[in-house]
């Protein structure tokens, strides 16, 4: 097992490293060994390189000679080669393994540029001339002299040996001496020039300064200019020159004292190109922004000044410019001489004239209708055009809510805000106008109304539900056909038959903005309405029943004129008063249409009233014997009566009397009849009935109920059961304790809080009020200590 992972007996290696590997028999005894591994590198090939004249070049291939053998072209087999010519030489190396060869090859060129290089012969020179190579300098990059001075000339003050050494691009170097001496003092030799631009004349000024005790005597210029048939020379202390031609020119004046000492400057000017001023322009139009362009060719160097006169002295200030491409507007259309003066950062300059020719320009103007959200505003172009001149081209921008290319457009605007309209207006010879004005856009308000279910005759109420965000609504105009309109805001019409009515709706804001709703009306028919009843007379209480007669209905409304009323389809309804009453059905549709007739009746009524106002006990072997104590309140004598008697909501006995009892007679009735009782803790009720065989007139005191036990709550019969204005509750009450009663309509909702007190032990009679109940079902919940009884009662 080697240390690679591999399992085989031999591996291959690649890379410098330490290598193992673990042996093992076939008892399991394992051995393991090491061994390093050296893996050589290869240099990179040496491709080409330069030999300087008269130098050796050393080739080492690095590699060591005693694991490498080589072989030069030049049979040589060192590692190393020394190369003392130009030309192509290349070596192979095989190591002493035999494991690969090598071979590189490299070119070699030879490098005299610095052979010509030479400070010239020797000589006698004024102190503070300079030296310097008189050939070859234009292949020196590097300069050293003996002073270790690097620049590329020395000045001399001392006879005496002067040396330089240069380099060249590719590190050559050439050596060269010169004996100098000194014969006198030089001047100091300087000028200045002018900046020159093409076509002007560069001055030069004579800057020399001669040394003490002697003055200058000559000048000798050369401009550089080499040009056959150009005087390129001068004698004057301080000349003028035009040159030919823009580019660098050496500059070379020579100056020489009375004493004869000379001394030479060299200095580099430039002559540079002049700038072609042009110009462009565009929106030639009177009132109009005429731009004006510059096209200014640079020739190479940029532009910092331009100095515009448009030729308009009326525009006073405003006729001067100094801006690159500035703007101008013509008041009057005619012909103006504009010039454009133009620098650039030589402060060469150009001048150009062009006459530019103005043109009348429209005047731009338009008119637009009330302006409203979400409706069409009607713009209307007014503009001026010039003479003989057609409109060419309209544009609208309605403040970045659209465009149009139309002459009068129709525009709607989405939001009651202010809108920047711009118009502009070309004519034909090209000149525009724009005319700009703020558009105020008023809330448009949202027509809608309400009607309740229309009926044939029956007013119809219309209700405006119209709005307006941001704004008042002012007039409404309401069209419900056939001329008929109405300017209020909420309407009433009656219509006569029963079909569809259009019925339209316009408002308008205060601002005049509008809008309109029309809706179709359905009117219904009426249902018809009609009823008999029996008997149509009689004496109270009175029973009528009453026979519906009517069609085309659903619901039904009857008022028997003595404020009880009743939704049946057929009722009948007791009189219990003398009067003249009026009956009205009322028969409504399911489209809620109504239809009301009246009849009268006039019931007669006899005064009956028994009441019984106590009753007493007596028991001989569990049977119990009944007295009553009764009064006739009513105006009326009474032939005959019924007596019901009732033990502990048992069986009910029924007695019939009869005699003559008068009005207002009290007589103590013993009943015939006697009760079983089981115990005594029963109670028992005695109601007297039907006297005359006719109902009661105050049922409410036709029952009384006595205790023979008085230990256990009990709650008795509510009665009169149905009831009119009031009903009485008997309860039997053994311990004096609060007791409280409400009451519930058949949907559970509480709609009376009737009696909440302490009530004495025995029998009790409580009294309910239901006057401000209306007809219907009701649950009498009672409440005592921790005990709910629920009695139900009809309210007639």
């Amino acid at each position: 097992y080697w240390s690679t992972g591999d399992t085989t007996q031999t591996i291959g290696v690649n890379k410098t490293g330490s290598y193992w590997v673990e042996a093992t028999n076939i008892f399991g005894i394992k051995s393991r060994d090491t061994v390093q591994v050296t893996y050589p590198s290869i240099p990179k090939p040496s491709g080409s390189t330069v030999l300087c004249v008269g130098t050796t070049k050393l080739w080492d291939t690095g590699f060591p000679k005693k694991t490498h053998t080589f072989q030069w072209q030049g049979n040589s087999t060192d590692s190393i080669f020394i190369i003392t010519n130009a030309g192509k030489y290349w070596v192979k190396i095989t190591d002493s393994l035999g494991c690969y060869q090598y071979s590189d090859t490299v070119i070699i060129t030879l490098d005299n540029s610095l052979t010509t290089a030479s400070l010239g012969n020797d000589t006698s020179l004024c102190s503070g001339n300079s030296i310097y190579l008189k050939s070859g300098a234009s292949q020196a990059t590097g300069y050293l002299w003996n002073n270790t001075s690097t620049n590329d000339s020395l000045t001399v003050t001392t006879t005496g040996q002067y040396w330089v050494k240069v380099n060249n691009i590719n590190g050559c170097i050439k050596r060269d001496t010169i004996n100098i001496t000194i014969s006198g003092n030089a001047p100091t030799g300087n000028f200045s020039s002018t900046t020159t631009c093409f076509e002007n004349a560069t001055s030069f000024t004579d800057l020399s300064i001669p040394p003490g005790g002697s003055t200058l005597t000559n000048w000798l210029w050369s401009f550089g200019e080499l040009s056959s048939g150009v005087k390129d020379t001068s004698t004057l202390q301080n000349p003028k020159h035009i040159y030919a031609d823009t580019g660098s020119y050496k500059v070379k004046l020579i100056v020489t004292t009375n004493a004869g000492c000379s001394q030479e400057t060299n200095k580099i000017i430039r002559v540079f190109p002049n700038p072609i001023a042009n110009f462009t322009t565009a929106d030639l139009c009177n009132n109009s922004t005429t731009k004006f362009t510059s096209t200014v060719i640079t020739n190479g160097y940029s532009i910092n000044q331009w100095i515009w006169s448009f030729g308009d002295l009326a525009s006073g200030l405003n006729n001067s410019s100094g801006l690159q491409n500035p703007f101008h507007t013509y008041v009057t259309n005619k012909n103006y001489s504009v010039q454009l003066i133009v620098g650039n950062m030589n402060g060469c300059k150009d001048t150009v004239v062009q006459n530019v020719v103005i043109k009348p320009s429209p005047i731009s103007d338009f008119n637009y209708s009330l302006a409203c959200k979400n409706s069409n505003v009607q713009f209307i172009d007014k503009s001026t055009l010039p003479p003989s001149t057609t409109v060419q081209s309209t544009t609208w921008n309605f403040g970045y809510n659209g465009i149009s290319s139309l002459l009068n457009p129709k525009h709607t605007f989405s939001a009651n805000v202010n809108y920047s309209v711009m118009h502009i207006i070309a004519a034909s010879n090209g000149c525009k106008d724009t005319a700009i004005k703020i558009v105020s856009v008023h809330p448009d308000p949202h027509a809608y109304f309400s009607s309740n279910n229309a009926c044939v005759n029956a007013p119809v109420g219309f209700t405006d539900l119209s709005v307006v965000l941001g704004g008042t609504i002012t007039s409404w105009l309401w069209d419900f056909g056939n001329g008929d309109t109405s300017m209020i805001q909420n309407a009433k019409r009656t219509f006569t038959t029963n079909a569809n009515k259009s019925v339209k709706l316009t408002v308008t804001t205060a601002q005049g903005c509008k809008d309109s709703i029309t809706q179709i009306i359905v009117v219904h028919p009426l249902p018809t309405a009609g009823f008999t009843y029996t008997p149509t007379s009689g004496t109270v209480p009175l029973l009528v029943n009453f026979t519906n007669t009517s069609s085309g209905t659903l619901t039904y409304l009857w008022d028997f004129g003595d404020q009880t009323q009743s939704t049946l389809v057929n009722p009948s309804h007791t009189y219990l008063s003398v009067g003249n009453y009026k009956i009205s059905l009322t028969a409504k549709n399911n489209f809620g249409c109504e239809k009301t007739i009246i009849k009268t009746i006039d019931p007669l009524q006899p005064y009956l009233d028994v009441a019984i106002t106590n009753v007493s006990t007596s028991l001989q072997n569990n049977f119990l014997n009944l007295t009553a104590k009764i009064i006739n309140t009513g105006n009326d004598d009474v032939k005959s009566m019924e007596f019901y008697i009732n033990v502990k909501d048992g069986p009910v006995l029924k007695e019939s009397w009869t005699g003559l009892f008068k009005s207002s007679e009290i007589i103590n009735y013993n009943l015939k009849s006697s009760v079983y009782l089981e115990n005594k803790k029963d109670y028992v009720c005695v109601s007297i009935l039907n006297p005359n065989g006719m109902d009661d007139a105050i049922p409410e005191n036709n029952k009384f109920c006595t205790v023979l036990d008085e230990s256990e709550f009990k709650v008795l019969d509510i009665y009169p059961n149905p009831s009119s204005d009031a009903f009485t509750i008997p309860f039997i009450i053994p311990v004096e304790k609060m007791l409280s009663i409400t009451i519930y309509d058949v949907n559970g909702k509480l709609v009376k809080n009737a009696y909440s007190d302490y009530l004495d032990k025995g029998l009790q009679m409580i009294v309910i009020n239901t006057v401000d109940l209306t007809s219907g079902m009701y649950a009498c919940k009672i409440e005592y200590e921790n005990q709910t009884v629920v009695r139900t009662f009809l309210k007639r």
